[in-house]
């Protein structure tokens, strides 16, 4: 059981994620924005953080650079899922390498069980 944080400032669909997560046997944090995703990294340190780049207060970019700021957080998986494509968040790969970034998602086109199956293997690829 991987412990996933997942970074989704709609209670709704935060709700969605973590309860499918959870029947696929990971145990999920939830967090709203980044400073309650960096307490959360503090209290515990996840296995890997789903992270929806338009977050209230600090956006999800500046929670990358404040995660990666920490050596023990620096080779955590993060996928960011968000209703932004890369185009609109101008996240080439160099820009996705610099920042740790292991799956980038676009959450209309991306369904529940594709997410856990991108999690599933991201996790198993960092445990090898």
């Amino acid at each position: 059981m991987a412990q996933i944080l997942l970074v989704e400032p709609d209670t709704i669909l935060a709700k969605t994620y973590a309860a499918f997560l959870q029947r696929a046997g990971h145990h999920v944090l939830r967090a709203g924005d980044a400073q309650s995703a960096i307490n959360a990294c503090d209290a515990v340190q996840p296995d890997c953080i789903v992270l929806e780049i338009q977050l209230p207060q600090h956006n999800g970019i500046e929670f990358l650079y404040e995660l990666r700021s920490h050596a023990d957080w620096q080779r955590i998986p993060v996928i960011i899922l968000s209703q932004r494509t890369t185009d609109q968040l101008s996240m080439d790969a160099p820009k996705m390498l610099e920042l740790g970034i292991n799956g980038f998602c676009y959450k209309p086109d991306t369904s529940l069980t594709t997410l856990q199956v991108l999690i599933d293997d991201i996790l198993q690829a960092v445990s090898s």
